[in-house]
């Protein structure tokens, strides 16, 4: 039946049949309900066989930096970002928590009609519309710095990359950066001070750091509350100390288990029991400014640009997470979840909307 299924999804996504070990890559559009979905089809080979992933891409095909779960204030610290001088833009996150979404959602923020945008990636997850997109086709005799400098040399104004894998084109692209042009950069990072230590690794220049760094965000992904089935509730008084809510304060979560006089189980139609429906972003930001360029510059270790960085405050995931439980967008048991370190974090129920 597996191989059936893998062989389906294969044939109506363009793949080929035959090949079995090497990965592939294709696209179909699905009817969900009343509405119309592309869908990535991807297979490889493994040990225990071959497998299949799908990816429906929803909303976030349009996404701007409005929709993807920053607060107010952090989307007016974005705008101010996108519209103010050059620089790089450092955008992190674990491995499946949105990152190409929030990449995609500022690179459609800027005006691609006023301004020359390129893009240079590895693979292209979503269309975007009014931008030039390079793909890089790996070769030992052509690396991914030296066609990052190509795309450099066409004077664009605004370069994204969603993905760099070695300290070279970090070093491009932090050039690139100091001297005219806005650079998006998309790196895989435990939390946000993890992701500044391996940008500062990698490009290994104070000077070219604090002349090209404007700012690292760094992400999680909650899974939002069904709006038809959550329920409020107030717990104890020493947990609500512990948040930091007020005493009046009054929480939601997934619904407790209901059943009919026959004791068959209710089920909401909308998340279908699961209680969640859909995902949205948790950022924290850190704005590399003068006082991080003199520590930088100084020579101070990671340890000492954590300590100037605490003293502004508005770094800590876990409470930007908690505004969410207090606007009743998700629940305390998902805060809890979703910001642990991702080699502690258990694995739970995949939400309906991918990132």
């Amino acid at each position: 039946l597996a191989d059936r299924l893998i062989g389906f999804f294969k044939g109506i996504g363009g793949l080929n049949l035959e090949e079995r070990r090497k990965p592939q890559r294709g696209k179909l559009t699905a009817a969900i309900a009343d509405h119309k979905y592309d869908v990535v089809v991807r297979t490889a080979g493994s040990t225990a066989g071959e497998q299949l992933r799908l990816r429906i891409i929803g909303d976030e095909a349009r996404y701007k930096i409005d929709d993807i779960g920053l607060t107010d204030e952090q989307v007016a610290v974005a705008r101010e970002l996108i519209h103010g001088e050059n620089g790089l833009i450092l955008l992190t996150a674990p491995p499946k928590e949105g990152l190409t979404t929030t990449i995609y959602s500022f690179t459609r923020s800027n005006d691609a009609f006023l301004q020359n945008i390129q893009t240079l990636e590895y693979e292209i997850e979503i269309e975007i519309e009014n931008i030039t997109r390079h793909v890089y086709e790996q070769n030992e005799e052509k690396p991914f710095s030296e066609e990052l400098r190509r795309v450099v040399r066409t004077d664009p104004d605004v370069i994204v990359i969603p993905e760099i894998r070695d300290k070279t084109s970090a070093i491009v692209a932090s050039e690139a950066a100091a001297n005219k042009a806005t650079v998006y950069v998309g790196l895989n990072a435990s939390d946000l001070f993890d992701g500044l230590r391996k940008w500062v690794a990698s490009v290994n220049d104070p000077k070219l750091i604090a002349k090209s760094l404007r700012a690292v965000f760094h992400q999680r992904l909650v899974r939002k509350l069904c709006p038809s089935c959550k329920t409020p509730y107030k717990p104890d008084p020493a947990t609500m100390k512990k948040i930091g809510a007020p005493k009046d304060q009054v929480l939601y979560r997934p619904p407790e288990p209901q059943v009919d006089k026959h004791g068959n189980p209710i089920v909401c139609q909308h998340c279908n029991g699961v209680g969640y429906v859909g995902r949205t972003g948790v950022f924290c930001i850190l704005r590399f400014d003068d006082e991080l360029r003199n520590v930088l510059l100084k020579g101070g270790s990671l340890a000492d640009l954590k300590a100037a960085a605490a003293q502004k405050g508005g770094l800590s995931l876990q409470q930007m997470a908690l505004k969410k439980v207090f606007e009743g967008v998700t629940s305390i048991e998902e805060v809890v979840r979703a910001t642990r370190s991702p080699t502690s974090r258990k694995a739970s129920p995949t939400a309906k909307k991918a990132g």
